[in-house]
C-alpha cells in the first residue's frame, strides 16, 4: 500500500505491507518518508472473526529530540452481523472500505 499526503507546502509518502496468516492473524510494516517506521499486529478473537484487536508501534527515526521516540496504538473492532440472505453489505467510511 502507498499513500501520498500533501498540504501543498509539504508532501509525505507512506509505504507499507500487511501479511495475513490463516485469516486470523496479521502483521505489517510501514515506513513514513524518512520520519518513522511502523509495526502493526492483529488477531481475530471470535469464530466468525467479528471481534478483532490490533496494536501499532511507531518508532520515530528523524527529529527524535522534537517528538517522543515511540507512540503506541490499540485497535478494537467489532463487525455487526448481517441478515442472512441479504449478502455482505459494503460499508464506506472516509478512511476504510470494507
Amino acid at each position: 500500500m502507498t499513500i501520498v499526503q500533501t498540504d501543498f507546502t509539504k508532501t509525505t509518502a507512506n509505504l507499507g505491507a500487511i501479511a495475513y496468516f490463516k485469516d486470523t492473524m496479521w502483521g505489517g510494516l510501514s515506513f513514513r518518508s524518512s520520519e518513522a517506521a511502523i509495526l502493526m499486529l492483529g488477531y481475530s478473537l471470535l469464530k466468525d472473526k467479528s471481534l478483532k484487536i490490533g496494536y501499532g508501534l511507531d518508532y520515530i527515526i528523524q527529529d527524535q529530540a522534537a517528538k517522543q521516540p515511540t507512540s503506541h496504538e490499540l485497535m478494537l473492532s467489532y463487525e455487526l452481523p448481517v441478515n442472512a440472505g441479504s449478502g455482505k453489505k459494503v460499508v464506506r467510511t472516509p478512511r476504510y472500505r470494507h
